[in-house]
């Protein structure tokens, strides 16, 4: 890696150097960026006949660092031009592959096109990807799905009976996913769990991290969604006793005569799926494995702390 060569090079800078002038501490970001402009430059010109075939196509010209750029019309964005032939390349697509937490062709894309430019990338991308061993292991099928079935009125039309249709948020799934293991203060491990909230319609994710599965934490969670996304009309849910103690408490509070004119007019219904059913609440538990799968790939069993995991 670039910080590995950085370590080499400042040893033997400061073997060469007397004692006082020798570097100490932490490697710094211009080490890294040194490293960086040298390794481009040796690939450049490595590859000779793979620049020669690009010069004109791409515009390549070299800045004052000696690396070419795809110069533009655009005068802020110079991309380095890299040869898709080199291992440099390869390794550029599976540093974003990995930092976009095993994303896809079209996402490894966009991040690799921030900063460089390689000529038929798309190509290398989806050869990189598909031998790429974190994605088979989740990407693996024993065996063919059945057909999918007819997605229900409220995933597409109006479940409110409103011409222009339904509104983000008002018909919402919800479930939990967990447990993830985090470290304490004190560095035992604890148990946390992420609440997620899906809209039926947009497909759209909130989650929530929360430290347990008791009705009262649920419910602040809830209210806090209900501030921020607005009020549903209707909530699925499957059959755990956490939601069950919540419709309860929703049952309670329809009977206070504070609540009685609001609640009538923001009425929240409550529909829980079959029990031993997980296929009812396709529409949160494919959302709940998509989360899963993005932690499990970027965190492993890697021990972070609560706050870590809130980020």
């Amino acid at each position: 890696t670039l910080k590995v060569c950085a370590w080499l090079m400042r040893f033997v800078r400061n073997a060469r150097n007397p004692k006082t002038s020798r570097t100490a501490g932490p490697i710094t970001a211009r080490e890294i960026a040194e490293q960086r402009q040298f390794w481009i430059r040796r690939v450049q010109n490595n590859y000779p006949e793979r620049v020669e075939e690009d010069r004109l196509k791409l515009n390549l010209q070299t800045n004052k660092d000696g690396v070419l750029e795809c110069r533009g019309r655009l005068q802020v964005h110079y991309p380095v031009y890299i040869p898709d032939t080199s291992i440099y390349a390869e390794k550029l697509v599976e540093h974003a592959h990995k930092n976009t937490l095993h994303g896809g062709v079209g996402l490894t894309m966009t991040k690799i096109r921030e900063q460089h430019w390689i000529p038929r990338l798309r190509r290398l991308v989806k050869r990189l990807i598909n031998r790429c061993a974190g994605c088979k292991r989740f990407q693996a099928v024993a065996m063919a799905s059945p057909p999918p079935g007819l997605l229900p009125r409220s995933r597409t039309i109006s479940f409110s009976k409103v011409p222009q249709g339904i509104t983000p948020f008002e018909v919402i799934g919800v479930d939990y996913a967990g447990p993830l293991m985090y470290k304490a203060k004190n560095k035992k491990e604890r148990k946390a769990y992420i609440l997620l909230y899906t809209c039926s319609l947009t497909r759209a994710v909130y989650l929530e991290l929360l430290p347990t599965l008791e009705m009262d934490v649920f419910i602040r969670s809830f209210k806090k969604f209900v501030a921020r996304k607005g009020r549903p009309t209707k909530v699925y849910s499957d059959n755990g006793s956490t939601f069950v103690g919540a419709a309860n408490w929703l049952r309670k509070v329809m009977k206070d005569e504070k609540f009685s004119d609001f609640l009538a007019k923001n009425n929240i219904q409550w529909q829980f799926n079959l029990s031993r059913a997980p296929w009812w609440g396709g529409q949160f538990e494919r959302l709940v494995g998509l989360v899963k799968r993005a932690l499990y790939k970027s965190i492993g069993r890697g021990g972070l702390f609560w706050e870590e995991l809130e980020e």
